[in-house]
């Protein structure tokens, strides 16, 4: 097997790299497999690091591809077009030799000419992936959902699809039409796994007009077809809202800037869109950030989850020592509170102390195993 060169021109990628370092969890680097400790050697492998120098010059690894997120708003992918030389160790020669009676040696290929056995037709058993339904204009849910956060007309209403045909609609997937056409035309003849971006919820024991909200996910691509529910909040409001994680309380509107409770005095209950115009941290560049949040009676909460908010505030320079916690260190600090508590021991009262009558009551009771357990604590 070898690497061949991959030529995509429109896809915007990175070349693969022929050296790396290794980290563990700890974020510590490590440049070969014997500098590994030993509470890391069922984590990090000897496979997980670069080849060597001369080894690295015939793999040619900078052949292959890096595809990264920020690169064009994708995921995370790395592509290796690989082709076959010649057979594996495992796999039988096609064509043995075969020796004449005059000890020269010449191919047998007999069994050349014949035609390849039929393939067999792969059965395919197990689970069945659930079916694509893509939404109707006569559905009852369509027009709540367009007169609720104002949808553009040109958003239709088969772009939405969902995954359940009885029952109460769990999540709406959008989709394009290029992608539904494809999937109408070939359900019964390819084996599709999954379609769209999730872009709305359904909410569960709170009213409103609307029986779905925005999922962060599908907030970019449904964003360009919401009209209505945006609200603009300032810097300051948005890291009010990315620290308050407390869901059993309301977070109070008189906490929030007087230009973003303005806005949202007319709003119903409810999915909104927040949006601010801030820059990176340290006077970085500008950018536009996109949240979910929900409109309570008398609230207004960043409707996304606790590593998501740890991120959107590093963007913006926010505090985020509420939410950083090493587990690694915790656990131990935790252990070596447990040790020096273990190993720590009463020492036993001066016996001057108990022949005195006059002796403290306090010290006769050990009062150094009350400082001992406060230095423990």
């Amino acid at each position: 097997m070898k690497l061949m060169d991959i030529n995509l021109p429109n896809l915007k990628c990175s070349k693969g790299l022929n050296h790396w370092t290794p980290c563990s969890r700890d974020m510590v680097s490590y440049s070969k497999p014997s500098e590994i400790l030993p509470k890391w050697v069922t984590t990090l492998h000897h496979s997980m690091f670069p080849p060597s120098p001369e080894e690295a010059k015939d793999y040619n690894l900078e052949k292959c591809i890096r595809v990264l997120p920020h690169q064009q708003d994708t995921g995370g992918f790395f592509i290796a077009l690989l082709t076959k030389t010649s057979e594996l160790p495992w796999e039988p020669n096609p064509f043995p030799t075969t020796t004449a009676n005059d000890g020269t040696d010449f191919v047998n290929n007999a069994n050349a000419n014949r035609p390849p056995p039929k393939k067999m037709r792969r059965s395919y058993g197990g689970y069945k992936e659930d079916p694509f339904i893509f939404m109707k204009d006569d559905e009852s849910i369509w027009p709540a959902l367009r007169e609720f956060y104002n949808l553009d007309p040109s958003l239709e209403s088969s772009n939405f699809l969902r995954r359940c045909t009885s029952g109460r609609i769990k999540n709406m997937y959008l989709t394009t039409k290029i992608v539904r056409d494809f999937v109408m035309t070939n359900e019964n003849a390819v084996k599709i796994i999954n379609v769209g971006v999730k872009a709305l919820a359904r909410v569960d024991k709170k009213w409103g007009p609307c029986d779905f909200r925005i999922s962060q996910e599908g907030l970019p691509a449904l964003l360009p077809y919401i009209k209505g529910r945006i609200v603009n909040i300032t810097k300051e409001d948005l890291h009010l809202l990315l620290l308050f994680d407390d869901t059993n309380v309301q977070p109070p509107l008189n906490n929030l800037s007087e230009s973003t409770r303005k806005q949202i005095e007319h709003l119903e209950r409810g999915s909104v869109v927040l949006q601010v115009d801030t820059e990176m941290e340290d006077n970085g560049p500008k950018f536009r950030m996109v949240l979910v949040g929900w409109r309570g009676t008398a609230s207004l909460r960043a409707y996304v989850q606790k590593a998501e908010r740890i991120h959107h505030l590093r963007l913006c320079g926010g505090d985020v020592s509420k939410f950083e916690k090493n587990k690694f260190k915790d656990r131990e600090a935790s252990s070596q509170g447990a040790d020096e508590e273990d190993s720590s021991e009463i020492p036993p009262p001066d016996s001057s102390a108990v022949n005195d009558p006059n002796a403290d009551e306090e010290e006769l009771n050990g009062n150094d195993n009350v400082n001992s357990t406060e230095l423990c604590v």
